[in-house]
C-alpha cells in the first residue's frame, strides 16, 4: 500500500496498518532559513509582475493573433492547415509568413528581458525597451500584411535594436 507523506503505524487492536500525520515537531528541525534570517537582503516584492513581463505575454500571443488573421477568411483545412497555408496568396500569406517571424523573433526578447530582470537595470529603462519591442512588433505586422518590405524591414531592425538595447549593448 503506497501511502504518500503519510507515515504508517500499526494499531493497538494488531488490526493492521493505519495512517497518520507525521510528527512535523520532529521535522521542524529540518526547515529553512527565509532570506532575512540568513542575513540576505530579500528582492523587492511588491510588484510581482512588471510592465516588461506583460510584454512577454503580448509578444508570445502575437503568432497566434497573426495566424488567426491569415486563417480568418476561411478556406483552411484543419486536417491539414500547412498544405492549406503553404496555398495563400496576398495578404493572408504574409499574415502567416508575419505569424512565422513572430516565433522566430520571440525566443532572443524573452531571453533578453529575463536577462535584464535579474540585473540591477533601472526597471523603467526594461519596461520602456520591452514596450517598444512589441509597439514594433505590431508595426512590423501591419507593414507585412500591407506589403511594405522596405519599411518592413526598418522595423524588424529597430526590434533587434530595442532587445540589444535591453541587453545594455
Amino acid at each position: 500500500m503506497h501511502v504518500d507523506r503519510l507515515a504508517v503505524q500499526g494499531t493497538a487492536s494488531g488490526q493492521g496498518p493505519r495512517a497518520t500525520a507525521p510528527r512535523w515537531e520532529s521535522l521542524n528541525k529540518y526547515r529553512c532559513l527565509d532570506a532575512r534570517e540568513a542575513g540576505i537582503d530579500p528582492l523587492p516584492t511588491e510588484e510581482t509582475m512588471t510592465f516588461a513581463y506583460w510584454m512577454l505575454i503580448a509578444a508570445a500571443m502575437m503568432p497566434y493573433l497573426t495566424i488567426a488573421l491569415a486563417k480568418s477568411a476561411g478556406g483552411i483545412d484543419n486536417r491539414a492547415p500547412r498544405p492549406s497555408l503553404e496555398s495563400l496568396s496576398g495578404w493572408r500569406q504574409r499574415a502567416d509568413w508575419a505569424h512565422r517571424n513572430h516565433f522566430e523573433a520571440f525566443p532572443i526578447f524573452a531571453a533578453a528581458t529575463f536577462v535584464a530582470e535579474l540585473t540591477p537595470a533601472p526597471q523603467t529603462r526594461i519596461d520602456q525597451l520591452a514596450g517598444i519591442f512589441v509597439l514594433l512588433r505590431v508595426i512590423y505586422t501591419a507593414l507585412y500584411v500591407a506589403d511594405q518590405a522596405t519599411l518592413r524591414s526598418i522595423v524588424w531592425s529597430l526590434g533587434l535594436i530595442a532587445v540589444l538595447f535591453v541587453l545594455g549593448v
